[in-house]
Order: structure tokens, then sequence, then C-alpha cells
């Protein structure tokens, strides 16, 4: 009778068969080996089944599904996995060769006080430039999550699979934001260790879509009232805030000035003084002018051809 393996390895991918083939790279040369890695394929129109069916490695298995967002993946993977601890990677980020090793081995020795950990990470900004971003104990509060989750759960997250079982799986109506959602869910029944060690890459991405980004963060923005209200009404102004010009700034991208406008506008209303780049993307909508889009040159060059 074959044993299930310590640890399930969850890599969701949709069209991303170069960047795959190096994270699937990553946790082949893993020092830890007793794992099940499950390449999840959200409706891949590449190579993808290809290349993942060629690996001939019977700890790996595909899975595919029609198109269905990153959430609906993550599910498919923790559903049909059967490992001890669940990890997750985003199929454009890779792990440093110790990284499940660590994570086991903190978790084997903390159970009762941490169901789930992260680790620090190195962050590849969108101007090339390589951080290293190594969390505190602050930034796993849930207040820090609500604000501005910097734990990045897809790249560096291992949990106890039980976990799962009590809080539930990823909300599949988000396509945004779905780890912050989870890990506010989390957060308010457990706590999260931190290995103050950067032991993955993340590579940062700007949204694709304004308009699955604003489905999503309106929705985030609701259904955590409550939970951003009881740091106070500023807190919630501020998050909700944040959230418009952010919306405003991708609509900007995207050369949509009417949903420009009505982020900026409610952004300014909400927190008039919380950035002053927004006043620049509503100056652009007015006027037809690129002035923020220069400024983005500047500060990521490269980023916006």
């Amino acid at each position: 009778m074959a044993t299930s393996p310590t640890v399930s390895v969850l890599v969701p991918t949709y069209n991303r068969v170069k960047s795959l083939s190096h994270t699937l790279e990553s946790i082949e040369a893993q020092s830890f080996q007793d794992y099940e890695l499950i390449v999840i394929d959200d409706g891949s129109t590449d190579e993808t089944r290809e290349m993942v069916t060629s690996l001939h490695d019977p700890r790996v298995r595909y899975v595919y599904q029609e198109n269905q967002g990153l959430p609906a993946a993550w599910n498919t993977g923790i559903k049909t996995s059967s490992g001890k601890y669940l990890a997750f990677l985003d199929s454009d980020d890779t792990w440093l060769k110790d990284k499940l090793k660590i994570q086991v081995a903190f978790l084997e020795g903390t159970v009762s006080q941490f169901p789930g950990c992260v680790t620090g990470y190195f962050f590849h900004a969108l101007n090339g430039r390589q951080t290293a971003v190594i969390p505190r104990s602050s930034d796993a509060a849930l207040r820090s999550i609500l604000w501005k989750n910097i734990l990045h759960l897809g790249t560096t997250f291992m949990c106890r699979r039980e976990v799962f079982e009590e809080i539930g799986l990823f909300d599949e109506n988000l396509r945004r934001a779905q780890d912050s959602d989870w890990l506010i869910r989390y957060r308010k029944r457990f706590e999260i260790g931190i290995i103050p060690e950067a032991l993955a890459v993340f590579t940062q991405h700007l949204s694709r879509s304004g308009a699955a980004m604003e489905k999503s963060m309106l929705y985030l923005l609701e259904k955590h009232k409550d939970n951003l209200l009881a740091y106070g009404n500023l807190f919630y102004r501020r998050k909700a805030a944040i959230i418009y010009r952010d919306l405003a700034f991708q609509f900007s991208r995207e050369n949509n000035p009417n949903k420009v406008r009505e982020y900026s506008r409610k952004s300014i209303l909400t927190y008039p003084t919380l950035s002053p780049g927004l006043w620049l993307t509503l100056i652009d909508a007015h006027l037809g002018t690129q002035l923020k889009k220069q400024a983005d040159s500047i500060k990521y060059p490269g980023a916006f051809k």
C-alpha cells in the first residue's frame, strides 16, 4: 500500500510554459524530496500539457480544467492532493533548494502553535531590480494583512492539510486578492509562523484585466468591511481609497478615461491626501495627456511598452 507524501506541492498555471519549466526545475532541485507535485492547468492553450507529461516522474501529476481562475485551480489541487502539508508555488516563481526542508522542519517542531508558515523571498520588480523581503511577526498580524498583504501565499506558504478543512477553500468569486481573503480568514483563527530567510523568488506583474480587478477588489472590500471597520472608520476609508486609486491606475493603463475619472474621484473624495500620482491620472483622463504614464516609465523603465 502506497504511503502519502509529506508535502503536496500545488502549481497552478495558465499559458506560462516557459516560466513553468523554471518553476518545476526549482521543485525538482529541492533538498527535501518526499513530495508530490500537482500541476493544475487552468485551460492553457500553449504546450503546457506536453511539457509536464514529458517529465516521466511518478511524483508529478498533471490536472487539466477549463479556465476558471486561480482560486479554482488552487481548490482543484487541494482536493486532488494527499500530502500531510500543502505548499503553493505560482508558475512564474521559483524556490531556493532548501525551502521545503526548512518549512517542514519548522512545522514539525511547532505543530500546536503554527499550523502554517511563510518564508522571506526575493522580490523581482517590474524595473528589473531584485530585493530581499523578510516578513516580520507584525506583517502576519490580521491588521497588516487587511492593510497590505506582503506574505505571498502563492509562493511562500505551507500549512497542514487540516487547516483547509477548518477554514474552507479559496473564494472562487475572486480573480485578484484571493490569497489575502483566505489569509484573513486563516488569521482570525490561527497564528502564522515566520521563517526570516529568503527562500523563494517572487516576480511582480501588473494586472491584465481592469474589469476582473474591479469586480474582485470591490467584492473584497465589501466582504471584509466589518473586519476593516474593527480598526476604525479612518482605517476603512484609507483602505477603500487605496483600492479606488489602484483601480484608477489600472484603467489608466487600459486607456479607459471614464473609469479613471470614476475611481480617481472616489479615491479623492474618500481620502483626499492619499496619492499625488492620482491627481496626474485624473488630469490625464480629462485632458488626454500622459503625465502618469511618463512618471511610471521613469519608475518602471520598460514595463509599460
